[in-house]
């Protein structure tokens, strides 16, 4: 079910798994690719070492970013999506 006012939503960005910035930029295009949504801002891009991960992947740097969305989908309906 959608809401007729707008709400901004911050999400969280990451992929340490080749290609990372290619990663990233396929899940900045889903989400704005949501309905009744677009991207406001994004941070800038930025590779961080990994943190409590499994020792296989511990080699492996991170690319992380913030994206700001604003959305007519209502919580749920936007956390539900693909």
């Amino acid at each position: 079910m959608e809401k007729n006012s707008s709400t901004r939503a911050i999400v969280a960005l990451g992929s340490n798994i080749e290609p990372r910035a290619g990663y990233l930029a396929r899940a900045r295009d889903a989400l704005a690719a949501f309905p009744h949504t677009h991207i406001v801002q994004m941070s800038a891009v930025e590779e961080t070492e990994p943190v409590d991960v499994p020792g296989e992947y511990a080699h492996m740097k991170f690319l992380n970013q913030i994206v700001v969305l604003e959305t007519a989908l209502g919580p749920l309906d936007f956390s539900r999506r693909r």
